[in-house]
């Protein structure tokens, strides 16, 4: 009760490597909620920045938080369709910062926010679900 169900990503198709538009895997998780909802770092970051914005001729506004660990394994993490960064862009975060609104910003559909999770170790990029950070993100603001 109260939770993140799978049905609440996109059109209940549209999980991490799920069907995308019923045919390529996505490598995204796209979770339904209202635009102008809030989004809180999931851990600490390094740095973060805008990769794309509307205001600079993209078609979304898409963000990446970085953080570099002792071995120098790196953590990427993305969202998309936000409605605005609130945080300024180079500044290390702190878990639970609440940095940008999202779901706002070219959603199809449905208005969600989407987000991903890679790791480069070792010059090889891993894309992982993107779940296990992200739920955090509303728990703990539970």
């Amino acid at each position: 009760e109260g939770g993140l169900r799978i049905e609440d990503c996109y059109t209940g198709e549209d999980c991490w490597l799920g069907a995308y538009f019923g045919a390529s895997a996505h490598a995204g998780l796209d979770l339904n909620h209202p635009k102008g909802t809030p989004l809180f770092a999931p851990v600490d970051l390094d740095d973060q920045f805008l990769v794309d914005a509307v205001a600079l001729g993209a078609n979304n506004n898409r963000w990446h938080g970085i953080r570099r660990w002792p071995d120098q394994t790196t953590w990427i993490l993305r969202s998309a369709h936000m409605v605005r960064l609130l945080v300024p862009e180079h500044a290390p975060l702190r878990a639970g910062t609440h940095y940008a609104e999202g779901a706002g910003v070219w959603i199809g559909r449905a208005e969600h926010s989407h987000f991903a999770f890679s790791v480069l170790d070792h010059g090889i990029l891993y894309r992982l679900d993107p779940w296990i950070l992200f739920r955090q993100m509303y728990l703990d603001r539970a």
